[in-house]
């Protein structure tokens, strides 16, 4: 049966769709010895990657596929039985770059990059790759974690970058959506990600533009971060069941010392300060909290014991 929905309700779904120009990205420095981005002329560290981020222009939002059985026809009339078997991850994700013209820091990075794994890393084996006779081999994978170059008995810190590679999706009001308790960010985290494509990059005598670069990474999987409050993304339920003890008890000061522990924003604190001082007010004033107090006493060691159940 059609459903009657009030204007408000319209205007608040449909009239605030999310936007494609809002999201920030991660570029893992860390997956390239310091050896190598020194000797190419690229003097970043850690604490400088924002650089890097900042010129990215566009990015790709993973996605995945469940694998099915679809062989099993006759265990009912007329019909074909599949059954799920394995999630499939897309095979890349493609991210597209400015490219500054004080230092082309993009190309060199990534070029960097491809070059260590395989094997190139300082300027005289950049020289052995012009000989006639140059051959390389493969860097490792994974490698000794916190190794910035080579050192004896000890593995390079491996090509591949752990957890580093990230996309984060907001909303020009981030910081406002996160009064509800479903989040105001996506956040996917890409395991053991490392570029192999860098497209060609045309350059031509016409109308000038913007040079940009395009890079596609390998991963094995990617983990979305739900974009929660800390104590609400690990344990939802105990989070809210704790809060509702403390409103039915009457302990208006444990209710928002609760709410800041699990995260919360400054935004949706104001919110429920105002909406539980209106409501005292409207209804019955302190002589309200106090028999909301005296008559719901037994529900303490019962949301206690629910929230054992919620951790579960």
């Amino acid at each position: 049966m059609p459903q009657v929905r009030r204007l408000a309700d319209v205007k608040f779904n449909l009239l605030r769709p999310a936007t494609t120009s809002n999201f920030e990205v991660t570029i893992p420095m860390d997956a390239v010895s310091q050896t190598a981005l020194q000797e190419a002329g690229i003097f970043l560290n850690k604490t400088r990657e924002w650089q890097l981020n900042l010129l990215c222009t566009e990015a790709t939002l993973p996605g995945s596929s469940l694998q099915t059985y679809d062989d099993i026809y006759n265990d009912f009339t007329g019909a074909t039985e599949r059954y799920v078997h394995r999630r499939q991850y897309d095979e890349q994700v493609d991210f597209t770059f400015y490219v500054n013209a004080d230092n082309y820091i993009p190309i060199r990075f990534f070029e960097t990059w491809i070059d260590y794994i395989v094997g190139v890393e300082t300027e005289n084996e950049r020289k052995d790759t012009m000989s006639a006779d140059y051959f390389y081999r493969m860097n490792y994978p994974r490698g000794t974690p916190g190794t910035q170059t080579r050192r004896m008995n000890a593995l390079p810190p491996g090509y591949m970058s752990p957890q580093g590679l990230k996309i984060t999706k907001f909303e020009k009001d981030f910081n406002l959506s996160e009064a509800n308790l479903q989040g105001g960010t996506l956040e996917y985290t890409f395991v053991n990600a490392y570029p192999f494509s860098i497209t060609a990059i045309p350059v031509q005598y016409d109308q000038a533009e913007l040079l940009k670069v395009s890079v596609s990474f390998r991963y094995l999987r990617y983990v979305m971060n739900r974009g929660w409050f800390s104590q609400a993304s690990q344990d939802p339920t105990g989070m809210l069941l704790q809060l509702g003890g403390e409103l039915l008890q009457g302990d208006i000061q444990g209710f928002f010392a609760a709410l800041q522990q699990s995260g919360a924003s400054r935004a949706l604190m104001n919110a429920a300060a105002n909406s539980m001082r209106s409501l005292v007010n409207l209804v019955g004033g302190e002589d309200l909290v106090a028999n909301i107090r005296g008559g719901a006493r037994w529900a303490s060691d019962t949301f206690n014991w629910l929230r054992g159940i919620g951790r579960r």
